[in-house]
């Protein structure tokens, strides 16, 4: 479960604009060529730095590195947006769905395209009751970013297809564990979306650590 301040999301439109990683990336090539006008060993350092910075910065979810990331409304109001991933699940869905009603409470499902088509009527259940689904791939495979550029796609096109028999239509992708990579930006721009992370995080491990998640949260 995770946390996100609430208020309406715009498109940041990836891909569009400079980011972290282009910035950063311009300025350690202009060190290093300074440098090396010095001593060429130099250069290495601000390469080097830029390397660690790029394979380190992906996850730190909400850090928008490679791609603009959301993970905060606009909103000043004392509010949050509660989501959840991985769904969804015949056990862990329904009593969530019963707990959201009990407390009046909407949220977001970031659910799986195998998941999403293995147990449709959850789907429905989820939009019967007023919230919003969005796009969390189709395996959910942690190493998908590791993977090619088409690979991803199809991963992203396949669970977009898959939500549109339900007449779901989103915009919003998070990706599995939150990690982004260099080719993710281009891949959401290209089907018009956005990619969104989350400001807090449970750590449940797959609902294998639920003691005290509220304490994590809310503390």
């Amino acid at each position: 479960m995770i946390a996100m301040k609430e208020d309406t999301i715009t498109d940041p439109a990836p891909g569009s604009r400079l980011t972290i990683s282009h910035l950063l990336g311009i300025f350690s090539l202009s060190t290093a060529l300074l440098l090396s006008v010095w001593d060429i060993r130099f250069s290495m350092i601000p390469l080097s730095f830029f390397v660690l910075a790029s394979f380190i910065a992906p996850f730190f979810t909400g850090i928008s590195y490679f791609l603009p990331i959301v993970t905060h409304g606009k909103s000043s109001e004392k509010s949050v947006s509660l989501t959840f991933d991985d769904g969804p699940d015949p056990i862990s869905t329904p009593a969530l769905l019963t707990l959201l009603a009990k407390k009046n409470i909407k949220a977001t499902f970031f659910v799986t395209g195998k998941n999403a088509s293995l147990h449709p009527e959850l789907i429905q259940d989820i939009l019967r009751q007023g919230h919003t689904i969005g796009n969390h791939s189709y395996h959910h495979d942690p190493l998908i970013m590791l993977k090619s550029s088409k690979k991803l796609l199809q991963e992203i096109q396949l669970t977009q297809d898959i939500l549109k028999t339900f007449g779901i239509h989103t915009l919003a992708f998070r990706p599995p564990a939150g990690i982004t990579n260099p080719k993710l930006g281009k891949i959401l721009s290209r089907l018009g979306m956005y990619c969104v992370n989350y400001s807090c995080r449970a750590f449940d491990m797959g609902n294998r650590r639920i003691s005290n998640l509220s304490g994590k949260i809310l503390r």
